[in-house]
């Protein structure tokens, strides 16, 4: 409980941090079409980040966990994994670099023509982000095989912080551009930070290459993500038609949830299930099977309660967001409105990865990918029919169920299994 508490109190003041940022951009630019082009420029590294990270998760969470009692051995597990997301991430980041010009033109083809050589410029940078910020994710899952939660999350809230004066006093005076190399700079120094602290492991390329066990667990997941985790440029896509500012405004209210969510992930799931690669190794079920469903309780009762706070304030809220953003009532509260409509995500977003975790520990990376995908072709036509007829207010109930589909599927499976009803 101490732990968990913790890590919330350090999770949330790292959201914070970030948050403060976006309000600190928001301010200086406004919300309009540049920030817009800003906002859409980090969509494509994004779901990058999503598809590898997952993926290596799928194959090397399972092991890290395994093996985080002989560290001599996790220590080489994590230099392979390193040295398969330095392939991957570096090979997918010159890809999409290459062919950046005629994504703009199609996925963002509402934007005008000087939005689309804002988002060219801001995507080059956030690509060279993204290969930090996927070589840290390995180093993140290892650090907390290990226990040390603590130590990845105050990395996290140090860069978090140092770029936040960065911002305020760079970006008036150098634009939006610098943003986005205040960022890189973050990420970089957090890569560095978490390699100095397990200790400087190789990064095993070669070895990462010929894993061929590794590289075919990794292969349904890599093509299934590469699938349905394109669903947001279908939303910034319909986003790019919608008068100027909508998609920051879409966007703050998304990061606002997705914090939300994150600060439960860290604080209560994540520490459940970095354990269960041992719990299964072990052969615990019992063990096991108590963690989801105390991670699942949980989850819905923290939930539960920030959804009871955010009617009952709604008032306060949204003069805070004014006073913060400088902005419109109007837009305030558009922006607590979308907060409302995306909620399923709020919930669904945590509790989904304890499943998703636990099938991933099993090895099952098949019953993921089958379910990603049809979640994700069902969320195409249920948000291509509620936006036709409900506008930007049927995009965001398509993705809230959207969510809340997934995490069902994912959980009726994973507690239907053999081992959940064995004993």
């Amino acid at each position: 409980m101490k732990q968990s508490f913790i890590i919330g109190i350090l999770s949330l003041i790292q959201i914070a941090a970030a948050f403060f940022l976006n309000i600190i951009v928001l301010r200086t630019f406004g919300i309009n079409g540049e920030t817009d082009a800003y906002i859409a420029a980090q969509v494509v590294p994004l779901i990058i980040i999503g598809i590898i990270i997952s993926a290596l998760n799928s194959v090397w969470l399972p092991k890290l966990s395994a093996n985080s009692t002989n560290l001599y051995y996790w220590k080489f597990v994590l230099s392979k994994s390193l040295g398969q997301a330095f392939i991957i991430s570096i090979i997918l980041s010159i890809f999409v670099f290459v062919i950046s010009k005629y994504l703009i033109l199609f996925f963002f083809s509402g934007f005008d023509e000087i939005q689309k050589q804002m988002v060219f410029h801001f995507m080059g940078i956030f690509l060279i982000s993204m290969n930090f910020f996927i070589m840290s994710s390995q180093l993140t899952n290892a650090l907390r095989t290990i226990d040390k939660f603590f130590e990845v999350e105050l990395i996290n809230v140090i860069g978090s912080l140092l770029a936040i004066p960065l911002v305020y006093f760079f970006s008036e005076k150098f634009g939006l551009i610098s943003v986005c190399y205040i960022l890189l700079l973050k990420s970089f120094l957090i890569f560095v930070a978490q390699y100095f602290l397990v200790n400087c492991p190789q990064i095993l390329i070669k070895e990462g290459l010929k894993d061929k066990k590794s590289w075919r667990l990794m292969k349904p997941v890599l093509a299934g993500s590469s699938i349905y985790k394109l669903a947001p440029l279908l939303d910034k896509f319909l986003l790019s038609f919608a008068p100027q500012g909508l998609m920051t405004i879409f966007s703050l209210s998304n990061n606002l949830i997705s914090a939300g969510a994150q600060i439960i992930d860290k604080s209560v799931v994540m520490t459940i299930y970095v354990k269960f690669g041992k719990y299964i190794k072990d052969k615990d079920f019992n063990k096991l099977k108590r963690s989801v469903l105390t991670g699942l309780t949980k989850t819905t009762i923290i939930s539960v309660f920030c959804i009871i706070m955010l009617i009952l304030f709604k008032n306060i809220i949204i003069d805070i967001l004014i006073i913060l953003l400088e902005s419109s009532y109007s837009k305030c509260v558009q922006i607590w409105n979308f907060i409302v409509l995306l909620i399923g995500v709020f919930y669904a977003s945590p509790a989904a990865n304890i499943a998703v975790n636990a099938q991933y520990a099993f090895g099952n990376t098949n019953v993921v990918v089958k379910v990603g995908i049809l979640g994700f072709i069902i969320s195409i036509i249920l948000k291509l029919v509620m936006y036709y007829y409900f506008e930007i207010t049927g995009l965001l109930i398509a993705i809230s169920l959207h969510y809340l589909l997934n995490f069902s599927i994912h959980t009726i499976i994973l507690l239907k299994r053999n081992e959940f009803n064995s004993q």
